[in-house]
């Protein structure tokens, strides 16, 4: 059952299988004082109830822990997705005051890139759609 919470050959199906095996030998600690106690009470199918019962729940903390970790791993691969499409849509233009979304797509249909805008002279830049003079008096 520990075996199909993670796909073949995952890293953590061996930690997994560890985590488990440290839960029943912790049971194992406790079971013989417990299920004893339950076996001379009630007899042996409810020590056996209780030894099925340890298990259940053992393998449900690792459906939990693992489930914890899928949502950790999405929330930290998404975050990283966004990080990476704003650096690859980014520019530097973005960063020059006075130029918007508009006026940068003008300059950019106009030059090709944004190497070219930087070097290109004050009269070339007024002479691109949508730029005034009033525009390119801001410092490069």
């Amino acid at each position: 059952m520990v075996g199909r919470l993670f796909p073949s050959g995952s890293p953590y199906a061996a930690a997994a299988f560890a985590v488990y095996y440290s839960f029943i030998n912790v049971g194992s600690f406790g079971s013989p004082t417990l299920g004893g106690w339950l076996a001379e009470r009630y007899g042996y199918g409810a020590a056996f109830a209780l030894a099925v019962l340890g298990e259940v729940v053992v393998v449900a903390a690792l459906m939990l822990v693992a489930q914890i970790r899928d949502e950790a791993h999405r929330f930290a691969i998404g975050a990283h997705r966004q990080k990476r499409a704003k650096a690859f849509t980014g520019s530097t233009l973005d960063d020059v005051p006075g130029i918007g979304p508009g006026r940068k797509r003008a300059l950019l249909m106009h030059f090709g890139t944004a190497r070219a805008i930087r070097g290109a002279s004050l009269e070339d830049l007024q002479k691109a759609p949508g730029v005034s003079a009033a525009a390119t008096s801001a410092p490069r």
